[in-house]
């Protein structure tokens, strides 16, 4: 076994590179992985080690379930979905790194497409939020589980609240319907608060979801905002993110 070798390495090197060994004992270099990067093992790899997206304050890798900015949820219930951008407020207690929707057909007949978008503030707070992930006419060609992939890759999402904007994108040619909670008890407070509180839980829009999502969302009571209060339907679909 040859002696350790001490004293710099004789090979130039980039500012946070480092060395591994490989299965034939040879030390070799690792470049420096992207800002935010984590040093994760990977046995695929040569040196057993990669820099991967996920940071090091991401929530392990499993499906993300994001649920109403509620104290609880009363039920679920089964929501046809309008020609009409609606959706919720949800919150998230820990980073995510995500790249999908899943959600769950309760009826279908025809050919529908489904359009969905995710809005969020920078600070994950309450205010005019930007379109981070979305699938756009996205087909359901039966019941059950769907798993609709983000146009814009993974996506990062931060702790906090945001919001979300689904509808039927087809005009013509078929219905669908979706799992959905049901939150009628708390809307029947929020919807009714003073101007001071002007954010409902669940709403929809005056945007036909036939067309292209809105780049940013303003969640307040229309005509400040964007959002018109839910009264006569009172619910948010059932959804969950699968992690990058």
């Amino acid at each position: 076994m040859a002696a350790p070798r001490t004293g710099p390495l004789a090979v130039g090197l980039t500012k946070g590179d480092l060395y591994g060994v490989d299965a034939n004992g040879n030390l070799e270099r690792l470049p420096v992985g992207a800002d935010g990067a984590a040093l994760v093992a990977d046995s695929a790899q040569a040196l057993g080690l990669k820099y991967s997206g996920v940071g090091p304050f991401s929530t392990p890798q499993t499906d993300v379930f994001p649920v109403p900015a509620t104290p609880g949820i009363a039920a679920q219930v089964s929501r046809a979905m309008p020609l009409l951008f609606e959706g919720g407020i949800y919150q998230l207690i820990q980073p995510a790194l995500v790249n999908t929707f899943v959600f769950r057909a309760t009826a279908q007949a025809g050919a529908p497409t489904f359009t969905i978008g995710i809005y969020q503030a920078a600070d994950g707070g309450e205010g005019v939020a930007a379109r981070v992930a979305s699938a756009t006419a996205f087909a359901i060609g039966g019941t059950g589980n769907f798993e609709a992939p983000f146009a814009e890759g993974n996506v990062n999402l931060v702790p906090g609240y945001f919001y979300l904007l689904d509808g039927r994108a087809n005009a013509a040619g078929g219905t669908v319907s979706l799992r959905a909670y049901n939150v009628q008890d708390y809307d029947l407070i929020n919807n009714n608060m003073p101007a001071v509180y002007p954010r409902p839980l669940s709403f929809t829009t005056a945007t036909a979801s036939t067309g292209a999502l809105p780049a940013t969302f303003d969640p307040r009571v229309s005509p400040t905002g964007a959002a018109i209060p839910n009264n006569t339907v009172n619910s948010m679909p059932v959804i969950r993110l699968r992690k990058a």
